[in-house]
């Protein structure tokens, strides 16, 4: 399970944050981890919400397993390949949602969905224009301009309270830990991708002698 904000813009590039907290069913912490990865052979990055280990298989297989040169390629095999892996996995009933990230030959960064509910069919998320998701999905209400990191930190912490106080019998989305940005900019026909801490949950330091006692 993964708090995920990413903003794209099709002319400049996309911000993605996450968690960094990995939980057992119950909700107990077993370790934080980074969650975006990038892959400068394919241009491409990716994120996944779901099941934490359909997202360390989907990340060896786009390592090992995948030949391309762009988001794009990756979208031609990516779907049968996604279906073949979730056919693999012991409790594949579990749902996953892979995203992913590049730039398109005419210099537009895009986003891309590979839903197991849907079969990992393949999605462009709302080509060419900006735009903001958020996983899990916010209080009704929520606003979801970002102005600055400083809102997209805010958002998070929003998020996390809301999973929170989720009602007795809704199982929460647990979110904890750091919190992970990765920043995708084009330059020409090119993506630069940087990584950071760009903060942490107030519980993330009892959340770590959790993971240590385990």
């Amino acid at each position: 399970m993964t708090l995920l904000i990413f903003s794209v813009d099709p002319a400049h590039g996309v911000s993605i944050l996450t968690d960094s907290l990995v939980t057992n069913e119950a909700g107990s912490p077993l370790d934080f981890t980074g969650k975006t990865y990038w892959y400068p052979h394919l241009e491409t990055a990716m994120v996944t919400t779901g099941r934490f280990e359909f997202s360390k298989r989907w990340n060896h297989e786009l390592h090992d397993n995948v030949t391309a040169s762009s988001v794009v390629g990756v979208d031609s095999v990516a779907p049968d390949l996604l279906r073949d892996l979730h056919a693999r996995l012991e409790n594949s009933d579990q749902t996953s949602t892979v995203y992913h990230f590049g730039l398109t030959a005419e210099r537009q960064v895009v986003a891309y969905a590979y839903r197991s509910i849907a079969s990992f069919e393949s999605e462009r998320l709302h080509p060419g224009r900006p735009f903001v998701a958020v996983k899990p999905e916010p209080e009704p209400g929520t606003s979801l301009a970002l102005a600055d990191l400083d809102d997209m930190l805010r958002l998070a912490v929003h998020v996390r309270q809301h999973q929170d106080s989720s009602p007795p019998g809704e199982k929460p989305v647990y979110i904890g830990g750091d919190l992970h940005l990765t920043q995708l900019t084009a330059q020409g026909d090119r993506l630069i991708a940087m990584s950071t801490r760009l903060g942490q949950f107030e519980d993330r330091d009892e959340q770590w002698l959790q993971i240590l006692d385990r």
